[in-house]
């Protein structure tokens, strides 16, 4: 079990995760030009997205784990979708790299992989602060794959939206 000061210093990383998923968004934004207006829209848009997403999930797994609600509250199970979504940090950096430096066009693999693996990790975190098995590891991870199709389906829609527009 954790205790209320290691959960309370993680309150940090969903920020970082969050701005991970505005970076992804400016990415995806490159394919359609390098525009300073297109590459702030698409990572406004990855920063909205992020939010919801993770809020969403955070109180879909507020819900189902009693146990951690009754002992620790919302604020534990933020900070384990916080903690567990920092593993988009290293996913973001290889996006960036793959598409700044070596021309490749693979931003939306980064996004999915770091993405499930961020629900991968929440999971774990959950469930070493005692969330149980199904809700604390497996709901996560749930949550993760239909966020990461999310992701995938809302960004490949905003390019189409944006090169109709241009």
């Amino acid at each position: 079990m954790a205790n209320e000061a290691e959960i309370r210093a993680k309150s940090s990383y969903v920020v970082l995760a969050v701005l991970c998923f505005g970076v992804l968004g400016a990415l995806t934004g490159r394919r359609v030009g390098p525009e300073p207006q297109v590459l702030v829209g698409f990572a406004f848009g990855g920063i909205v997205f992020a939010w919801l997403g993770l809020t969403i999930l955070g109180r879909v797994l507020y819900v189902f784990n009693s146990r951690v609600r009754k002992q620790y509250g919302y604020a534990a199970v933020s900070n384990a979708i916080g903690s567990g979504f920092l593993m988009l940090l290293p996913f973001t950096v290889l996006a960036a790299v793959a598409e700044l430096y070596l021309g490749w066009n693979a931003v939306q693999a980064f996004s999915a992989a770091g993405i499930m693996t961020g629900g991968a990790s929440a999971g774990m975190e959950l469930a070493r602060i005692g969330g149980g098995r199904l809700a604390g590891m497996m709901l996560p991870i749930l949550g993760a794959f239909v966020l990461s199709g999310a992701w995938l389906l809302a960004t490949s829609m905003a390019l189409g939206v944006w090169k109709g527009l241009m």
